[in-house]
Protein backbone atom coordinates (compact mmCIF):
# COMPACT_ATOMS: atom_id res chain seq x y z
CA UNK A 1 0.00 0.00 0.00
CA UNK A 2 1.30 3.10 -1.05
CA UNK A 3 1.94 5.93 2.23
CA UNK A 4 -0.81 8.49 0.36
CA UNK A 5 -3.38 5.81 0.91
CA UNK A 6 -2.14 4.88 4.79
CA UNK A 7 -2.77 9.15 4.95
CA UNK A 8 -5.89 8.86 3.71
CA UNK A 9 -7.34 5.85 5.53
CA UNK A 10 -6.04 7.18 9.09
CA UNK A 11 -7.67 10.49 8.32
CA UNK A 12 -10.96 8.87 7.24
CA UNK A 13 -11.02 6.63 10.69
CA UNK A 14 -10.17 9.74 12.99
CA UNK A 15 -12.83 12.01 11.69
CA UNK A 16 -15.43 9.21 10.77
CA UNK A 17 -15.09 7.89 14.15
CA UNK A 18 -13.48 10.35 16.75
CA UNK A 19 -15.27 13.94 15.51
CA UNK A 20 -18.30 12.40 14.35
CA UNK A 21 -18.62 9.56 16.91
CA UNK A 22 -20.77 8.03 14.25
CA UNK A 23 -20.96 5.75 10.91
CA UNK A 24 -22.70 8.18 8.84
CA UNK A 25 -21.08 9.84 6.73
CA UNK A 26 -20.83 13.63 7.13
CA UNK A 27 -19.16 16.51 4.77
CA UNK A 28 -16.95 18.95 5.65
CA UNK A 29 -14.66 21.09 4.01
CA UNK A 30 -10.85 21.86 4.71
CA UNK A 31 -11.55 25.24 5.80
CA UNK A 32 -13.81 23.69 8.66
CA UNK A 33 -10.80 22.90 10.18
CA UNK A 34 -9.72 26.55 10.72
CA UNK A 35 -13.02 28.05 11.38
CA UNK A 36 -14.12 26.89 15.01
CA UNK A 37 -16.58 24.34 13.43
CA UNK A 38 -14.60 21.42 14.91
CA UNK A 39 -13.45 21.44 18.49
CA UNK A 40 -12.26 19.30 20.92
CA UNK A 41 -14.11 18.75 23.91
CA UNK A 42 -12.68 19.09 26.94
CA UNK A 43 -12.94 16.04 29.15
CA UNK A 44 -12.63 16.86 33.49
CA UNK A 45 -10.20 14.56 33.98
CA UNK A 46 -9.68 14.48 37.87
CA UNK A 47 -6.35 13.58 39.79
CA UNK A 48 -6.44 10.07 42.19
CA UNK A 49 -4.89 9.81 45.55
CA UNK A 50 -1.47 8.74 45.57
CA UNK A 51 -2.06 4.81 45.65
CA UNK A 52 -4.46 5.24 42.69
CA UNK A 53 -7.71 3.90 44.25
CA UNK A 54 -10.26 7.39 45.05
CA UNK A 55 -10.46 10.21 42.62
CA UNK A 56 -9.28 13.93 44.17
CA UNK A 57 -12.20 16.69 43.90
CA UNK A 58 -11.99 20.11 44.91
CA UNK A 59 -14.71 22.25 46.00
CA UNK A 60 -14.91 25.99 47.05
CA UNK A 61 -17.08 28.30 49.14
CA UNK A 62 -16.59 32.32 47.52
CA UNK A 63 -18.45 33.63 50.56
CA UNK A 64 -16.18 31.94 53.13
CA UNK A 65 -12.78 32.32 50.88
CA UNK A 66 -12.60 28.44 51.89
CA UNK A 67 -11.53 25.32 49.51
CA UNK A 68 -11.12 22.00 50.47
CA UNK A 69 -10.19 18.56 49.18
CA UNK A 70 -12.94 15.38 49.06
CA UNK A 71 -12.18 11.56 48.47
CA UNK A 72 -14.82 10.21 45.82
CA UNK A 73 -15.01 6.72 44.72
CA UNK A 74 -14.33 6.39 40.64
CA UNK A 75 -17.38 4.01 40.39
CA UNK A 76 -19.85 6.93 41.84
CA UNK A 77 -18.56 10.29 41.45
CA UNK A 78 -21.36 11.78 43.27
CA UNK A 79 -20.50 9.82 46.73
CA UNK A 80 -17.84 12.39 49.15
CA UNK A 81 -16.15 9.77 51.22
CA UNK A 82 -13.40 11.87 53.21
CA UNK A 83 -11.86 15.08 53.43
CA UNK A 84 -8.15 15.18 53.12
CA UNK A 85 -7.96 18.65 53.13
CA UNK A 86 -9.64 21.47 53.77
CA UNK A 87 -8.43 25.05 54.30
CA UNK A 88 -10.21 26.20 57.73
CA UNK A 89 -7.97 23.80 59.53
CA UNK A 90 -5.18 26.21 58.62
CA UNK A 91 -6.67 29.63 59.02
CA UNK A 92 -4.48 32.47 60.29
CA UNK A 93 -1.27 30.83 59.29
CA UNK A 94 -1.34 32.84 56.01
CA UNK A 95 0.06 35.87 54.99
CA UNK A 96 -3.31 37.05 52.43
CA UNK A 97 -5.25 38.93 54.93
CA UNK A 98 -9.25 39.07 54.56
CA UNK A 99 -9.79 42.50 54.86
CA UNK A 100 -13.56 41.34 55.81
CA UNK A 101 -13.07 39.42 58.71
CA UNK A 102 -9.86 40.29 59.89
CA UNK A 103 -8.86 36.51 59.07
CA UNK A 104 -6.28 35.16 57.62
CA UNK A 105 -7.26 32.68 54.59
CA UNK A 106 -5.55 30.01 52.53
CA UNK A 107 -5.63 30.74 48.99
CA UNK A 108 -6.89 28.11 46.13
CA UNK A 109 -3.54 26.28 45.12
CA UNK A 110 -1.70 23.89 42.91
CA UNK A 111 -1.73 20.81 45.59
CA UNK A 112 0.16 17.35 46.00
CA UNK A 113 -0.16 14.90 48.49
CA UNK A 114 2.39 12.93 50.13
CA UNK A 115 1.83 8.97 49.45
CA UNK A 116 0.50 8.29 53.13
CA UNK A 117 -2.22 11.63 52.22
CA UNK A 118 -0.87 13.08 55.73
CA UNK A 119 1.51 15.98 54.35
CA UNK A 120 0.08 18.05 51.28
CA UNK A 121 2.41 20.61 49.48
CA UNK A 122 0.50 24.03 48.18
CA UNK A 123 1.65 25.63 45.04
CA UNK A 124 0.90 29.05 44.15
CA UNK A 125 1.49 32.78 42.36
CA UNK A 126 3.47 30.56 39.44
CA UNK A 127 6.47 32.60 37.38
CA UNK A 128 6.99 30.80 34.30
CA UNK A 129 10.61 29.76 33.15
CA UNK A 130 10.21 27.70 29.96
CA UNK A 131 7.70 25.41 28.86
CA UNK A 132 6.99 23.09 31.22
CA UNK A 133 9.09 25.10 34.44
CA UNK A 134 7.87 27.44 36.62
CA UNK A 135 9.00 28.88 40.04
CA UNK A 136 6.67 29.61 43.26
CA UNK A 137 6.09 30.51 46.36
CA UNK A 138 5.01 27.11 48.49
CA UNK A 139 3.59 26.76 51.64
CA UNK A 140 3.55 22.50 53.05
CA UNK A 141 0.94 21.53 55.41
CA UNK A 142 1.34 18.70 58.12
CA UNK A 143 -2.63 17.28 58.18
CA UNK A 144 -2.00 15.43 61.21
CA UNK A 145 -0.83 17.33 63.34
CA UNK A 146 -2.36 20.81 61.78
CA UNK A 147 0.87 22.27 61.13
CA UNK A 148 2.09 24.74 58.33
CA UNK A 149 4.91 25.12 57.29
CA UNK A 150 6.46 28.05 54.68
CA UNK A 151 9.44 27.32 52.55
CA UNK A 152 11.38 30.85 52.26
CA UNK A 153 11.92 32.01 48.33
CA UNK A 154 10.34 31.41 45.45
CA UNK A 155 11.23 27.81 44.68
CA UNK A 156 11.07 24.78 41.94
CA UNK A 157 9.85 21.85 41.87
CA UNK A 158 9.14 20.97 46.04
CA UNK A 159 9.12 17.08 46.78
CA UNK A 160 8.62 15.20 49.89
CA UNK A 161 11.05 12.68 50.72
CA UNK A 162 9.30 9.08 51.42
CA UNK A 163 9.54 9.60 54.66
CA UNK A 164 8.00 12.68 55.02
CA UNK A 165 10.84 14.03 56.92
CA UNK A 166 12.08 16.59 54.62
CA UNK A 167 11.62 18.47 51.05
CA UNK A 168 14.06 18.75 48.59
CA UNK A 169 13.38 22.09 45.89
CA UNK A 170 15.71 24.37 43.87
CA UNK A 171 16.21 27.71 44.15
CA UNK A 172 18.49 30.08 42.33
CA UNK A 173 19.79 27.27 40.31
CA UNK A 174 20.81 25.56 43.93
CA UNK A 175 19.83 22.63 45.72
CA UNK A 176 18.15 22.66 49.15
CA UNK A 177 16.43 20.34 51.45
CA UNK A 178 14.18 21.80 54.16
CA UNK A 179 13.88 19.41 57.22
CA UNK A 180 10.49 19.68 59.49
CA UNK A 181 11.98 18.66 62.95
CA UNK A 182 14.36 21.18 63.18
CA UNK A 183 12.31 23.65 60.87
CA UNK A 184 15.55 24.72 59.51
CA UNK A 185 16.54 24.92 55.41
CA UNK A 186 19.94 22.91 54.17
CA UNK A 187 22.07 23.94 51.18
CA UNK A 188 22.71 20.52 49.01
CA UNK A 189 24.75 22.84 46.93
CA UNK A 190 26.27 26.59 46.41
CA UNK A 191 27.69 27.00 43.40
CA UNK A 192 24.62 27.44 41.57
CA UNK A 193 25.25 30.34 38.62
CA UNK A 194 22.80 31.95 36.16
CA UNK A 195 23.87 30.51 32.82
CA UNK A 196 26.52 28.54 34.46
CA UNK A 197 26.04 25.98 37.08
CA UNK A 198 22.66 24.42 37.59
CA UNK A 199 22.36 21.93 40.48
CA UNK A 200 18.57 19.60 40.75
CA UNK A 201 16.99 21.43 37.51
CA UNK A 202 18.01 21.42 33.51
CA UNK A 203 18.36 23.31 30.74
CA UNK A 204 16.25 24.75 28.25
CA UNK A 205 17.06 21.75 25.74
CA UNK A 206 15.96 19.12 28.12
CA UNK A 207 13.04 20.56 28.90
CA UNK A 208 12.01 21.26 25.60
CA UNK A 209 13.23 18.20 23.86
CA UNK A 210 13.15 15.42 26.29
CA UNK A 211 9.86 16.97 28.37
CA UNK A 212 11.83 16.81 31.71
CA UNK A 213 12.48 19.68 34.05
CA UNK A 214 13.18 18.34 37.41
CA UNK A 215 16.64 17.02 38.10
CA UNK A 216 16.87 15.29 41.19
CA UNK A 217 15.41 12.44 43.01
CA UNK A 218 14.68 11.06 46.80
CA UNK A 219 16.42 7.75 47.22
CA UNK A 220 13.27 5.06 48.38
CA UNK A 221 14.41 5.56 51.92
CA UNK A 222 14.23 9.35 51.76
CA UNK A 223 18.16 9.71 53.31
CA UNK A 224 19.53 10.18 49.96
CA UNK A 225 19.26 12.40 47.64
CA UNK A 226 20.34 12.20 43.63
CA UNK A 227 21.42 15.31 41.38
CA UNK A 228 22.13 16.09 38.23
CA UNK A 229 24.67 19.32 37.74
CA UNK A 230 25.31 21.28 34.91
CA UNK A 231 28.06 22.73 33.68
CA UNK A 232 27.30 25.33 30.91
CA UNK A 233 30.20 27.73 31.92
CA UNK A 234 31.91 27.00 28.85
CA UNK A 235 28.38 27.84 26.81
CA UNK A 236 28.30 30.73 24.45
CA UNK A 237 24.96 32.72 25.05
CA UNK A 238 23.11 32.90 21.61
Amino acid sequence: MQQGTIFKLGFSLFFGGCLFGSSQAQKFKLSDMNNAKFRPKAAQIKSFTPDGTLLLNTKSNGASKTWWVNTQNPATKTDSISTLFHSEWFNGSWSASDTTSGKEYIPLSQFEFSQNSKFVILKFDPVNIYRHSANYKVKIFDIENKKSYTIPGRIMYPTLSPDNQNVAYVRDRNLYVFNFQLLKEFAVTNDGKHNEIINGAVDWVYEEEFSMSQGFEWSPSGKFIAYYRFDESKVSEF
